[in-house]
């Protein structure tokens, strides 16, 4: 689902930055597209004047735990995470999560949660617009806001600076490069002990991940999914390159599979050697954190 259309669905007002807010039962929420795992999921965020208790975040968190949300409180900004790709999302459940804002907004307001009322910037009543900062929106006077454009009752984030070309080349020069000098232990094994050079194989998806790292490109859930393809072309390619070797000893492709027992090992190689990667991403993917540079 396209942002435009989530926030549609939500009766959210979209801001230029992919952010948008909304009010239910007078809380306003900020909405903005995070990073969850490997997905593009709903954040929604509030300010609140009074200290959030973890014990209000369990009692909360249980009562939306039918919807999927991970809730959780950075310096008394209540944030809603929504377990679900936003790219996937289908209007039926985007108006669920309607269901789930007006639940935690009724919780707040049975909790006697209030939102800050005074200008942001200059701390003085009569506010006027919103300003977007670290994926929350605050009341503030439009006035505050010379250097950004008018824009009614939302201000205008300043955009994000574009990713650095260079980086991103050399980002996907050193992942790929990595990527193969940390399968030579896969292919060392695979001509001398080929039982268990599909084991190796875990090691393929660290060296997609440290050169991407080292590359100091921008990260997100796209990344993750290109080092995915990466790891698992490179690793089935391997398995294809020893089938072929296997074949070749024996004769040909007719003798090589006229063995059951050879079809068996080429099916369970292709099996250990695709869980191997599965496992390597798992492992290793906490050495990149999604981050913007």
């Amino acid at each position: 689902m396209q942002i435009n259309t989530f926030l549609e669905t939500l009766r959210f007002r979209q801001d230029q930055r992919s952010s948008g807010i909304g009010t239910v039962q007078n809380y306003h929420f900020t909405f903005f597209p995070g990073s969850y795992g490997y997905s593009v999921v709903p954040y929604f965020t509030l300010p609140l004047n009074e200290p959030i208790t973890s014990d209000w975040i369990t009692l909360l968190q249980k009562a939306l735990d039918a919807f999927d949300i991970v809730v959780k409180n950075e310096n008394d900004v209540l944030i809603l995470v929504v377990n679900h790709s936003l790219a996937f999302m289908k209007p039926a459940e985007a108006l669920r999560l309607s269901q789930a804002l007006e639940k935690t907004a009724g919780y707040l307001k049975e909790n006697n949660f209030t939102q800050p009322q005074l200008c942001s910037i200059c701390g003085q009543s009569g506010c006027d617009a919103y300003d977007y900062a670290h994926g929350v929106h605050r009341p503030c006077h439009r006035a505050c806001l010379p250097e950004k454009p008018d824009s009614g009752t939302l201000s205008h984030p300043e955009p994000l600076p574009a990713e650095d070309l260079g980086a991103r080349i050399l980002s996907v020069i050193l992942s790929i490069s990595l990527s193969i000098v940390f399968s030579i232990p896969a292919i060392v094994a695979a001509i001398y002990y080929p039982v268990f050079y599909t084991f190796l194989l875990i090691f393929i998806p660290l060296g997609g991940i440290l050169g991407t790292k080292w590359g100091r490109t921008n990260v997100n859930s796209r990344t993750f999914r290109d080092l995915n393809i990466q790891s698992y072309f490179l690793g089935i390619a391997l398995m294809a390159w020893r089938l072929n070797l296997a074949i070749a000893a024996q004769g040909g492709i007719g003798t090589y599979f006229a063995h059951f027992a050879n079809l068996g090992a080429s099916l369970l190689d292709f099996a250990v050697g695709s869980l191997a990667i599965t496992a390597g991403m798992a492992l290793f993917r906490a050495l990149l954190p999604v981050r913007k540079l």
